[in-house]
């Protein structure tokens, strides 16, 4: 199976978040450049900016665009967005100069299954004492 990255140009962040509302063209995943705001995202419900600059896109609050997954629904659990969409997306926005959004590191999900780890392992030296 073939990803196909579609891209679409808009004139503000604005426009672009309520085109992927509405415009049944955009599908999840395609990448949205706002070129007057220098922004590059990708389309969803809550389209977000790959790019610092978010404008009316959202922003992930740990920057990591491949552990981002659905929270309600059929698709909930599942990746928003493939490796491929991912890496599109910052690729344009690097090509054009835009500062890309920092992931933080290591990743919130890595950070809170090591604390839970830790406090699991805590638990059970307690019980052992």
């Amino acid at each position: 199976m073939f990803d196909t990255i579609k891209v679409h140009f808009f004139d503000s962040t604005g426009e672009a978040y309520d085109a992927t509302q509405c415009d049944e063209t955009i599908q999840n995943g395609d990448v949205l450049i706002i070129p007057d705001e220098k922004v590059v995202g990708l389309a969803d419900t809550w389209p977000v900016a790959v790019t610092k600059q978010a404008g009316h896109l959202h922003s992930l609050a740990d920057g990591n665009f491949e552990t981002y997954h659905h929270e309600f629904g059929k698709d909930a659990g599942k990746r928003v967005f493939t490796d491929v969409q991912i890496r599109a997306a910052k690729a344009i926005a690097k090509e054009w100069g835009y500062e890309l959004q920092a992931a933080e590191y290591p990743p919130k999900a890595l950070i809170d299954t090591a604390e839970k780890i830790i406090a699991e392992q805590r638990a059970e030296k307690e019980r052992r004492a």
